[in-house]
């Protein structure tokens, strides 16, 4: 499990947030040794004395690329205005390679924790561990605490969770399970930091020794079972195109954050119906808002094109649909229900039950109610 490539030769990179909630990097610092890594994330001075842990730095092991953002910092470019709607942040989209493993480990007893220090001090690996601004408290029983340990190269994200998975079972051996979270290279961590109340609680280990091999953990980590891909729903393109046409009347355009979220969808749909094709229902759907709505669709941040394009979404193409139908289909419910409340039907609720007889026949029926 060791390398024979010294630790001395081995270069890291840091990326900083300014607190747990931070998406945005604050310094992105290269080329580190792992002592200087060590005096940045738990100096030999002491934990950092904070009372909220929430405001401690936070980190992740490795460099970020430029890419659209996404989710809330999406979210918060287009209200403000940023000049850009792609740039760095903590993202799964946006992280590159790392070479340093991290391992938390939370309520552990005593004596299982002291195992753990002691499989690791044998491992002949180099580790900086120290306690998490949790260990102490006394609603949190049990030790805290996190574990650093630097590979001989860095690896992208997917080998980084097969890695990570591999050293899981070789070092702890089942004694102690490590936060599954920590397999993920975005997944920010904390600085050693305490409440002031605890300061006599921290504790820190510098081991400094071997690196992982990293060719050993992978051999090391389980088999993933491939599970035979379901069939995929088949699409017509000249379908689907006429389906969608006709469910914009009833996706909403005036809320901000729905509209976001449905051109996100538009984009998922792209794979079925083609880019352009798409790019231009986005456009119809945009400005059948009203004249509040589509005021600062001339901005760059709330051009319909400019967002449909920069939008990366997550979702597969066949959800983007269901999720574009389904809103469809609540608005259009809602404006059946008003006009038949009122006992008097507008041309648009009249529109709306034609919509709903066509496409989703059996809640038409339900609504309509016994002959």
């Amino acid at each position: 499990m060791i390398s024979a490539a010294p630790l001395s030769q081995s270069k890291f990179s840091l990326t900083m947030f300014a607190g747990f909630t931070g998406t945005l990097p604050v310094d992105e610092i290269t080329n580190l040794t792992w002592p200087m890594l060590v005096a940045i994330t738990a100096n030999s001075e002491g934990p950092a004395l904070l009372v909220e842990k929430d405001r401690a730095p936070y980190f992740i092991c490795c460099q970020l690329r430029v890419a659209p953002y996404v989710k809330e910092t999406l979210a918060r470019a287009i209200r403000e205005k940023w000049p850009s709607l792609e740039g760095k942040q903590r993202s799964s989209s946006h992280i590159t390679a790392s070479n340093v493993l991290i391992f938390e480990f939370d309520g552990l007893d005593a004596s299982t924790w002291d195992r753990v220090l002691n499989l690791i001090q044998l491992s002949g690996l180099t580790a900086l561990i120290y306690s998490t601004h949790s260990f102490g408290r006394s609603d949190k029983l049990g030790v805290h605490g996190r574990v650093l340990m630097p590979m001989d190269k860095p690896l992208e994200p997917l080998e980084y969770t097969r890695a990570w998975k591999g050293a899981e079972a070789l070092l702890f051996k089942g004694i102690a399970s490590p936060d599954q979270s920590g397999r993920h290279i975005y997944q920010q961590q904390g600085i050693w930091a305490t409440h002031p109340d605890r300061k006599h609680l921290a504790f820190r280990h510098d081991i400094r020794a071997g690196l992982i091999s990293t060719e050993s953990i992978l051999a090391a980590a389980p088999v993933q079972v491939v599970r035979e891909r379901p069939v995929q729903k088949t699409f017509n393109i000249t379908t689907e195109s006429a389906r969608l046409e006709s469910a914009l009347p009833w996706l909403d355009a005036e809320d901000t954050s729905i509209w976001m979220a449905n051109i996100t969808a538009f984009k998922a749909v792209s794979l079925i119906v083609g880019i352009d094709a798409a790019r231009s229902l986005v456009i119809k759907y945009s400005a059948q808002g009203s004249e509040r709505a589509t005021a600062r669709n001339t901005d760059s941040c709330y051009d319909p094109a400019q967002f449909f394009d920069s939008v990366s979404p997550s979702m597969s193409a066949d959800v983007g649909m269901a999720v574009l139908c389904a809103n469809a289909r609540d608005n259009a419910v809602v404006e059946v229900k008003a006009s038949k409340g009122a006992g008097n039907w507008t041309m648009r609720g009249r529109e709306a039950a034609i919509y709903l007889a066509k496409h989703h026949g059996r809640l038409f029926n339900e609504l309509k109610g016994p002959a």
